[in-house]
C-alpha cells in the first residue's frame, strides 16, 4: 500500500500541523479581553486547520471541511487522485481513540477507517461478534457519506498524520496506517519536517530534566516508509468532553 502524497506535500502539511500559534492565541485573547483560556484548545485547532488547508491548496490538493457536530469540525486532505484521505491529530488523542476503538464505533475516525478494508492488519479476530454489528456498520457508512460527500465512493484508504508534543512544543510527527479495527499497521517518522526551532527548544527542555513524552512503539510494529513501500506487511497479532477532538 503506497502513500499518494509527495514528500514535499507531507512536509508542508507537517509544518502546518506542528505550528504552535502561541502568539496568535495570545493576540486573539487580548483582542477580546479574555480572562480565561477555556476555548484555547479548539481555537488553536482552528488556526492549525486553516494552515493545513492553505498548505494543501498550495500543493494543488483538495481540503475537505467536515462537520461532525455543531461544536466540532475538522479537515482532511485528499490525495491528487482523490483515493486517499489524510487526517490530523495530536498523537495522545489518536492513541486514546485507537486504544478504545470498540468503545465508540461511531467516532468519525472509526467510521472512516472502514475504507481501509484492503489493509491487512491483525489476523486474529474477536471471538465475540457484536450482535449490533450490522447496525453499527450501516451507521458508519452513513457517517462516511455525510463527511466525504461526493468523494465517499472514491476514497479507499485513510491515513493519519499526528504530532507528539512536550510542554506544548512538537517533538515528533508520524504518518500512520491503521486497519479497520484501529490496529496500527505501519508508521513512518516524519519529524525531520518539523521546524528546527521547535526541535531545538524541545531538546533544551528534555536536557533540563524534563521527561520525554515521545512514545516508544512496540517491536511488533514495523517501522517503514509509507511513501516508499508498495505493500502493507501482514501483522499477527476533539478534545476530552462530549465533542470529538484531535
Amino acid at each position: 500500500m503506497k502513500s499518494h502524497f509527495s514528500d514535499e506535500c507531507l512536509a508542508d502539511l507537517i509544518r502546518a500541523l506542528t505550528t504552535t500559534h502561541t502568539e496568535d492565541l495570545e493576540s486573539f485573547s487580548d483582542q477580546f479581553g479574555f480572562v480565561t483560556s477555556n476555548g484555547e484548545s479548539k481555537t488553536k485547532w482552528d488556526f492549525i486547520f486553516a494552515d493545513i488547508c492553505r498548505a494543501a491548496q498550495k500543493d494543488g490538493l483538495k481540503c475537505l471541511n467536515m462537520d461532525r457536530s455543531p461544536l466540532w469540525g475538522f479537515v482532511g486532505v485528499l490525495s491528487e487522485d482523490e483515493t486517499q484521505l489524510l487526517l490530523f491529530f495530536n498523537e495522545k488523542t489518536l492513541r486514546k481513540i485507537t486504544n478504545h476503538f470498540d468503545d465508540n464505533p461511531i467516532h468519525y475516525l472509526n467510521a472512516l477507517l472502514i475504507r481501509n478494508k484492503n489493509v491487512l492488519g491483525f489476523e486474529q479476530q474477536s471471538l465475540f461478534r457484536n450482535p449490533n454489528m450490522a447496525e453499527i456498520q450501516e451507521k458508519q457508512n452513513e457517517i462516511v457519506r455525510s463527511l466525504l460527500g461526493q468523494y465517499a465512493d472514491k476514497v479507499d484508504l485513510v491515513l493519519t498524520l499526528s504530532q507528539t508534543t512536550s510542554q506544548g512544543v512538537p517533538v515528533s510527527a508520524q504518518l500512520e496506517l491503521f486497519d479497520q479495527q484501529g490496529h496500527l499497521v505501519e508508521t513512518t517518522d516524519m519529524s525531520k519536517y518539523i521546524d528546527a526551532d521547535y526541535l531545538d527548544n524541545a531538546s533544551i527542555n528534555q536536557g533540563s530534566g524534563t521527561t520525554s513524552t515521545i512514545p516508544r512503539l512496540k517491536n511488533s510494529v514495523k517501522q517503514s516508509s509509507l511513501s516508499n513501500r508498495s505493500k502493507v506487511p501482514q501483522k499477527n497479532a476533539h478534545h476530552g468532553d462530549n465533542t470529538e477532538k484531535n
